[in-house]
């Protein structure tokens, strides 16, 4: 079922380049520990995702996705800043992250238009 959803394929792509990277060339314990936490809260956003049927609710679940893109997006800014991710890994991860950032804000805006919601 959730396999179907275009934006879990797209987050996919992001978990499966980001233990790539954290496998090969990541050594700071912290850091791969913060990343995983929060692409765990985003799968986990987008499964809560694909399993509620109201409306408002799968709002609140891209809504949490949302924070936890956003933060692996700080997060990773971070590790760049600090040197511990090269310039050429920070520009693929934000291409990826920008990706699915788009996506999930067509989906909650479809969502928003569908229940005639207005977004502020």
């Amino acid at each position: 079922m959730i396999n179907k959803i275009y934006l879990y394929k797209r987050y996919y792509g992001i978990i499966s380049y980001s233990f790539k990277i954290i496998n090969n060339n990541l050594e700071d314990k912290f850091l791969i520990k913060i990343i995983k936490y929060n692409l765990y809260n985003g799968i986990k956003a987008l499964i809560e995702y694909a399993k509620v049927r109201d409306d408002l609710l799968k709002i609140k679940c891209l809504h949490d996705f949302d924070i936890s893109l956003k933060m692996l997006n700080v997060i990773i800014k971070l590790g760049y800043v600090d040197h511990l991710i090269d310039l050429r890994t920070y520009r693929i991860w934000q291409s990826k992250i920008s990706e699915v950032m788009d996506l999930m804000a067509a989906t909650i805006v479809i969502h928003y238009r569908k229940n005639k919601l207005v977004i502020l």
